[in-house]
């Protein structure tokens, strides 16, 4: 008797390794989709950011027109660390900050369709982008471009293009 054929054979199964969805199980998220988890993950960062401005004084010099570069790039700092905070795990593990969670969509690799790295999520989608703000004038002529990229054919901003990534509709991966 061959043991394939043995009646105490331990039965096997094809186990998922891969956390990738395949091209047909995606459809890209909508343009309103991704504005409202924008909004969302604006308003949610926003209330904690407002807390610390107030408790530190740095609201009182914004208001005041006492705003210097390091002033700038110190609330620019912290509103990454509060960002990552908030969304470090979702961004890892799901592709996905707070907002994109409740809207049900998700960040992928353009090319293998996984969650793509945090230091890609994080690192050059958003980070590397919103730093360009920072640059007086061109920075603010950037950002409105990188956001009016949303209305090409493949609805991928200029920060989708730079990090290798869109938005899709949220499905669950093996893991």
């Amino acid at each position: 008797m061959d043991s394939q054929d043995s009646p105490y054979k331990t039965p096997e199964s094809e186990l998922l390794t891969s956390n990738a969805l395949s091209a047909d199980d995606l459809e890209l998220a909508s343009r309103m989709s991704r504005l409202g988890a924008s909004i969302l993950d604006s308003i949610i960062i926003l209330i904690p950011m407002f807390a610390i401005y107030f408790l530190t004084g740095i609201w009182d010099r914004l208001i005041s027109g006492d705003s210097t570069f390091s002033l700038q790039l110190a609330v620019f700092f912290c509103a990454i660390i509060v960002w990552l905070t908030f969304n470090g795990y979702l961004l890892k593990n799901h592709g996905q900050s707070i907002g994109k969670k409740i809207v049900g969509i998700q960040i992928v690799d353009v090319d293998s369709n996984k969650v793509p790295s945090l230091t890609t999520t994080a690192g050059i989608r958003y980070i590397l982008i919103q730093s360009s703000s920072l640059i007086p004038i061109i920075g603010s002529i950037f950002i409105w471009i990188d956001i009016l990229f949303i209305f090409r054919k493949d609805q991928r901003c200029v920060h989708d293009l730079v990090a290798k990534t869109k938005v899709v509709k949220y499905k669950a991966t093996a893991s």
